[in-house]
């Protein structure tokens, strides 16, 4: 039984873009495409080499506007050609576990993405407003996705095909203002995800739809000269639903309150410290996970230039010795418990050559 192997995939591109451009004060345009030669040849060491030689013809565009200063919207559009994975392909079969065996299917074909992307950004001086959006869309033709089949005795063999369109729209927004009245400044941020995909199992198509959503809300004071406090809070939850099997449905959340100070005692003593509470909840597991965090740090500088430093570091001063994470996946979901180091005290000392100068640049 052949317990080694060598498997050789080689990729090269080729490619020529043509672009037409206009400028103006307020706008910008570029339209063009580009011609890709895409060579790959592949294949286990001792077996004969598989070729595949394809043209693609790959639009592109953007679009551009400038009102004023500090506002710009920008559209761009563009078609990415993917190459299956060498997992994907490998015409060697892994059987190393005896109940998940793995091989690839050597004639997939590449995925061609289509991709649409929106940017607005907004930088109001006077009233110290900040504003950024992103909003990207992406279409997939001939998607890649896994065929699994599940024998009599729960053995699952797994390949690959092309089967099916895939969709993808991502969201991002963040909207940073001053309140001048206060003296604070509050950050209101916000990202989604809705995206489905398929798989087969035991032929039969099944259909995914995965929706994230992350929203956070933080303030801090806007004079920053002696001290730096910023609180705030976060909330993300995670929804996979599986059409044909509904006990696979998983809903999961995040919720993470934070707090930080940091105060400079004197020009030569700071002190920072940082707290985070964080509650996990989820549908498949019966009890809901907490964790506190909190870390402290206290520097002392010899020299008013801050040329040699001696900082006392204290990580996890509460002793949770815990770290979680969770994801769910088309196949499965699954949660991780690590065990860190603990409570423990880091004391470390800095010492500048330089003597904590900066160099000089000359412009010219």
């Amino acid at each position: 039984e052949r317990l080694d192997f060598e498997f050789k995939n080689t990729e090269r591109r080729y490619s020529t873009r043509f672009f037409h451009n206009y400028n103006s004060k307020k706008w910008y345009l570029s339209y063009g495409a580009e011609l890709q030669d895409l060579n790959r040849v592949f294949g286990a060491d001792g077996d004969m080499p598989l070729i595949r030689n394809q043209f693609y013809l790959n639009p592109l565009a953007t679009l551009q506007y400038k009102p004023k200063r500090g506002v710009k919207h920008r559209f761009t559009y563009k078609r990415i050609i993917k190459n299956p994975r060498t997992s994907q392909i490998t015409t060697v079969i892994n059987d190393l576990n005896p109940y998940f065996i793995r091989t690839g299917n050597p004639n997939l074909r590449t995925e061609k993405v289509d991709v649409i992307t929106l940017n607005n950004t907004i930088h109001d001086f006077k009233s110290s407003l900040s504003f950024y959006s992103r909003i990207q869309f992406q279409y997939i033709e001939d998607a890649i996705i896994s065929n699994v089949l599940i024998d009599d005795d729960f053995i699952r063999n797994r390949t690959y095909e092309n089967r099916g369109n895939n969709k993808r729209l991502r969201t991002n927004l963040s909207l940073s203002k001053k309140i001048k009245t206060l003296g604070i400044r509050y950050t209101l941020k916000n990202k989604n995800l809705f995206q489905t995909s398929n798989t087969l199992v035991n032929n039969e198509l099944n259909d995914v739809t995965t929706q994230d959503y992350l929203f956070s809300l933080s303030f801090e004071n806007a004079n920053k000269s002696t001290f730096d406090v910023k609180t705030g809070a976060s909330y993300s939850t995670n929804k996979t639903a599986f059409s044909l099997v509904d006990d696979l449905d998983r809903t999961f959340t995040k919720q993470n309150y934070f707090a930080s100070f940091d105060y400079e005692v004197s020009k030569k003593l700071n002190l920072n410290t940082q707290l985070d509470y964080i509650i996990f909840t989820d549908n498949k597991f019966t009890n809901n996970q907490e964790l506190p965090i909190w870390n402290a740090a206290l520097s002392y500088a010899f020299s008013g230039n801050k040329r040699n430093i001696l900082k006392l570091v204290l990580i996890d001063i509460l002793d949770k010795n815990t770290d979680i994470f969770r994801r769910s996946t088309v196949n499965y979901f699954e949660e991780t418990t690590t065990k860190s180091l603990g409570r423990y005290v880091i004391l470390s000392y800095t010492y500048k050559l330089n003597g904590g100068k900066q160099m000089k640049t000359k412009k010219s």
